[in-house]
């Protein structure tokens, strides 16, 4: 049984618009199981009525905030099997672009186009899966889900999950060499595809299904093994791939058992049938409400939603993919501009915690110490006072020995008659003298003085007294006390 706890870990939602019933199925965050499973006949209803209804559903499943997908079966789609020249995967989007419009009778601007690249042949050619599909279908849908409050996230195409399911769920092995057969039958519509490692190559759409098989049953299954022939004598033709080596009939397989041996016959090979209901974990009342519908197939849904993305082709418009990447930008810069206001606020927040606790600690600190420092300022005080006595001690009488020193020094043929000291310790001294020779003495003497520094002779000046030459000075100097 496929296990689908491997998937995706968000709860999704699967609806299917393209025919008379709405199929609806809610598979839970765990991917373990299928929740829910809702259906319900929209042949009569309008776009507005269908987005009500799933509205309504939405809520009472309580599924609105799951992702949302949906599918496009064949029938609503253009496919074409096509080589291209080239096998650089941008240069074929490129090609694709151009040339899709040739395959259609609407414009490109009309059309949503996607491909599936099945191989590389001849080194420098691709054979691809051209997806056609009218634009106009696809904005229906986004309308609806639109109108029903839902977010569409994508459009896959129905048979790719066929091909899908057949590796992953059913666990059909299929090579490049041995492709198989996949036939998926549901109400009104059967899709013939060919799958090959795990990728669908080739797809047609055949207008029979559970609808046919309730009338004339000998007659339908004619009709329908007759196009099942037709469409393996069309892949043939086409060489597209090698002539598959079996044939799985699965989707609403009711109407089918024992006709196996019949359709082998037909198509010359090997035919079995998978009753898809088997191979997932399908809650009490989900599978309870598909065993009323016997006549409907959910695997394609059943396989979109389990494979997510890894199916390759997604018919979203370019547009709204755009627009989706611009709406991501948006959001991721919003996430990022509030992280950064985040990070700015708790950085604000532990520089102020970190400002309140240094000022609450400088706080206890002032308090813790503040007879420390009161005591502190009033032991200073009376130091400054003590050493300012002591100073005042120390050059008490200093002065008086100075003099003492000047006095010893002055020559007996010298008179001093002006002495000035001032507070900046600059000691200024004028006399006469009888020749300038005894003031250059007594200038040299006063100069080796311990208590004097920077002897200076201010002038000289040569006059008569009386009969007698005489010399005036000023010498000025510096108490060496002050000096040092």
């Amino acid at each position: 049984m496929f296990n689908l706890s491997a998937t995706k870990s968000t709860a999704l939602v699967g609806i299917d618009l393209s025919g008379d019933t709405l199929r609806f199925i809610h598979m839970g965050s765990s991917r373990h199981d299928i929740q829910d499973i809702y259906t319900c006949n929209i042949s009569s209803m309008s776009d507005e009525d269908i987005a009500h209804q799933i509205q309504a559903y939405c809520e009472e499943s309580k599924a609105r905030n799951a992702g949302v997908l949906t599918i496009v079966p064949s029938h609503q789609v253009i496919t074409r099997n096509i080589e291209l020249p080239s096998v650089d995967p941008d240069e074929i989007k490129e090609i694709i672009n151009l040339q899709a419009s040739r395959y259609t009778p609407h414009s490109r601007e009309d059309i949503i186009v996607d491909y599936i690249n099945i191989e590389v042949y001849k080194q420098n050619y691709t054979k691809a899966l051209l997806v056609i599909v009218s634009k106009n279908i696809i904005r229906r849908y986004i309308d609806i889900f639109k109108n029903a409050g839902l977010a569409l996230e994508n459009v896959y195409l129905a048979p790719e999950s066929l091909a899908w399911s057949a590796s992953k769920i059913f666990k059909i092995k299929s090579s490049s060499n041995t492709p198989i057969n996949m036939i998926h039958i549901d109400e009104t519509h059967t899709d013939f595809t060919i799958v090959s490692q795990a990728k669908v190559i080739f797809i047609r759409n055949i207008p029979l299904g559970c609808v046919e098989m309730a009338g004339n049953r000998e007659q339908s299954l004619q009709r329908f093994t007759d196009e099942l022939k037709k469409s393996l004598e069309a892949y043939l033709s086409e060489d597209i791939g090698k002539r598959p080596g079996e044939a799985f009939i699965t989707g609403a397989v009711e109407m089918f058992v024992g006709a196996e041996e019949t359709i082998s016959d037909n198509l010359l090979l090997p035919v079995k049938i998978l009753p898809y209901e088997k191979y997932f974990h399908i809650s009490k009342s989900a599978a309870q409400n598909l065993e009323k519908e016997k006549g409907i197939s959910l695997l394609a849904l059943m396989g979109v939603m389990s494979a997510g993305k890894d199916l390759k082709v997604n018919l979203i418009p370019q547009e709204v993919k755009i627009q989706r990447q611009l709406e991501e930008r948006s959001r991721d810069m919003i996430k990022t501009g509030i992280l950064i206001l985040i990070i700015f606020i708790l950085g604000f927040s532990v520089l102020l915690s970190n400002m309140a606790f240094k000022s609450v600690y400088i706080s206890n600190l002032e308090t813790k110490y503040k007879p420390i420092n009161e005591a502190a300022e009033k032991l200073e005080d009376s130091f400054s006072k003590i050493t300012l006595i002591r100073n005042y001690q120390s050059k008490r009488g200093y002065s008086l020995l100075v003099l003492t020193e000047i006095y010893q020094l002055i020559p007996s043929d010298l008179e001093l008659n002006f002495i000035r000291y001032d507070s900046r310790g600059r000691f200024s001294i004028r006399g006469t003298a009888r020749s300038m020779s005894t003031v250059f003495y007594f200038v040299d003497h006063m100069e080796k003085s311990e208590f004097l520094k920077n002897v200076k002779t201010k002038y000289t000046a040569k006059r008569k007294d009386g009969l007698r030459d005489v010399t005036d000075f000023e010498i000025s100097c510096l108490l060496a006390s002050v000096s040092d």
